[in-house]
């Protein structure tokens, strides 16, 4: 569910190989598309404005979390903006009654790490569509037993740098999963490795 910015110089949140013009044109982690929000050049003053607005995707039905496991967010992002701008996910219980949710963050881009997420114009000429996609994981076990729903807030500060323009914020590869944990064994002191033998080749983390 897109909700309509709340300041118009924000394009809202829509698949990144729509028409739409982009900064950055169509970045993914997985072909062919994310997820894509941001300010195109034509509607933005670097240094001068804009100063605020967000832009809100909201999943769409409430997610049941399982009790008694690890339940935990992944998703791909790219961010890409102003210093003083931020990327949020935030959780809300829906218990399905239809009152006002009580939003909670439960993972964030930007603001709290300005230098790893300005993109300088003179650094744009060998960076700007060379895709930069970081995974994240957000610990949900909080909400064992719960239902519901996330979303994904971009939200502008104060234009703060003459030489940096907004260039959004492309999510990818969103997934929930839920799991348990045994143990299979244990380090000796010291040693910061452990051989694995008997499982099926893999990505772990």
């Amino acid at each position: 569910n897109v909700e309509p910015p709340t300041n118009d110089a924000i394009d809202p949140w829509q698949r990144s190989d729509s028409e739409t013009q982009k900064n950055r044109g169509n970045l993914f982690h997985s072909e062919p598309r994310s997820f894509y929000t941001g300010v195109f050049r034509t509607n933005h003053q670097p240094g001068v404005e804009p100063n605020e607005g967000n832009s809100i995707l909201t999943q769409t039905g409430r997610l049941t979390l399982p009790t008694g496991k690890r339940t935990t967010l992944t998703y791909f992002s790219d961010f890409a903006n102003d210093a003083n701008d931020a990327g949020r996910v935030e959780a809300a219980i829906d218990e399905g009654t239809g009152d006002p949710l009580d939003w909670q963050v439960v993972d964030s881009v930007g603001l709290d790490a300005k230098d790893e997420y300005v993109m300088a114009i003179q650094e744009e000429p060998l960076e700007l569509l060379v895709p930069n996609f970081e995974l994240r994981s957000v610990d949900l076990t909080r909400y064992a037993g719960r239902s519901i729903r996330l979303r994904w807030v971009y939200d502008l500060g104060d234009a703060q740098f003459i030489n940096v323009f907004r260039h959004g914020w492309y999510v990818d590869d969103i997934m929930v999963t839920a799991g348990t944990y045994d143990e299979i064994g244990q380090t000796p002191l010291g040693q910061r490795s452990f051989a694995v033998t008997g499982r099926t080749a893999g990505t772990h983390g």
